[in-house]
């Protein structure tokens, strides 16, 4: 029954060829998709969305709320002196699984700050969105960074990198740098008319795997395409994100993603191992590991990657230590 009541909903709510995102007051595609199209990253987050309580938990610019403020700008235009924190990543920063934004982990980051930092207006911007790579969080950086100026980039994502690769059909040997050849547009997808957005409506929510052409349920042997040069180009455009801050002199800390086991994990440490050495030639780059300091239990991970509300707490704690003291040593300067 609680189906055909959200079935029901998008048909009430079915507009043909709308635009998710708008300065005005509409529904766009409707209040239950979590995902929408974007005309640059492919998709992004449904300002209409709501959770189980009807609460609308993403701004209108498509970011995930850290605050009561429905605008990520408007907050920051009425707080012009706060310290900005950016997060940048896919699902692990948005914390998919997790429908109160009290309970992820940028939030509850914020929270800490702002409880120890008191003579400091502060705010986390959550800039993560499930299913990005760092292709699609360099155009969201490169169009709203300028904008918000944050002064700290928290990045904190790598296994998206490679999730093309592994859902991607196994006859293209090798796949493009931009995924191009494994890859379908979410709008192609969900259709403007009333069967398709239907129809397309759960697949969606439960993830974006729907915009892999042919998705293969053994695509573990699809990682067999890796090599270094695809990694070489992945810790490229972490070094382009690191020098796009510093346009207007963020400091920038990079985390390397957290996997706990699966046929992710080898290629994910790889590359969170080499971030240590991007972070190095740089002044204004930081470097944490987590890896070491977090607990793996399902009490902490919903499932191989994803914290749960206990381990977005976990996380938020450690990571706070590290953002203070990266704090501290600007104030010094």
């Amino acid at each position: 029954m609680k189906k055909l009541a959200k079935f029901l909903e998008l048909i009430a709510q079915y507009k043909p060829n709308p635009i998710p995102f708008s300065n005005e007051s509409n529904i766009g595609i409707g209040s239950k998709f979590i995902y929408c199209p974007h005309p640059f990253t492919n998709w992004s987050l449904n300002p209409a969305f709501e959770n189980q309580e009807g609460q609308r938990i993403h701004t209108k610019e498509g970011f995930r709320r850290t605050d009561r403020e429905p605008s990520t700008v408007a907050f920051c235009h009425e707080n012009p002196d706060a310290y900005k924190i950016y997060c940048v990543g896919g699902s692990s920063t948005y914390c998919t699984g997790i429908f109160d934004n009290r309970q992820v982990w940028p939030h509850i980051l914020q929270t800490k700050l702002r409880s120890q930092e008191a003579n400091q207006p502060l705010s986390v911007i959550n800039g993560g969105v499930g299913g990005w790579s760092t292709i699609q969080s360099l155009v969201r950086l490169s169009t709203w960074g300028p904008l918000l100026k944050p002064d700290l980039l928290i990045v904190y994502q790598v296994k998206n990198e490679f999730t093309p690769m592994f859902n991607g059909r196994a006859s293209e040997t090798t796949v493009f740098p931009d995924y191009a050849n494994v890859m379908a547009q979410i709008s192609d997808v969900m259709g403007s008319s009333l069967v398709g957005r239907v129809s397309s409506w759960q697949k969606i929510n439960d993830g974006i795997s729907s915009v892999y052409v042919n998705r293969l349920q053994n695509g573990s042997k699809n990682l067999g395409r890796l090599d270094s040069e695809f990694v070489d180009g992945i810790l490229n455009r972490f070094e382009i994100i690191t020098q796009t801050a510093k346009i207007w002199d963020a400091q920038v800390m990079l985390v390397p993603e957290i996997v706990a086991s699966g046929p992710y994990k080898k290629a994910v440490d790889q590359v969170g191992d080499r971030l240590q050495n991007l972070a190095d030639r740089f002044d204004h780059v930081h470097f944490w590991d987590p890896r070491p300091l977090m607990p793996t239990g399902q009490n902490y991970f919903l499932d191989k990657m994803h914290l749960s509300s206990q381990g977005c707490y976990q996380f938020a704690d450690l990571l706070s230590r590290q953002v203070q003291a990266v704090m501290m040593t600007n104030a010094l300067l």
